[in-house]
């Protein structure tokens, strides 16, 4: 009974540390996604010049 306890309680540890992992790896990219949008001008892609 011992094992089976502590078989449970590391595969939820390893569990929560894996869904760490997830939530770092999230909260990067939506930094990086961020980061990219403020640098970009607000101007581009407002209008286009067609001439024929």
């Amino acid at each position: 009974m011992s094992v089976g306890m502590n078989q449970a309680q590391l595969q939820q540890n390893v569990g929560i540390a894996a869904l760490g992992k997830v939530f770092d790896e999230m909260k990067s990219s939506a930094d990086m996604i961020t980061e990219l949008s403020v640098g970009s001008d607000s101007n581009l892609g407002t209008s286009v010049d067609i001439s024929v």
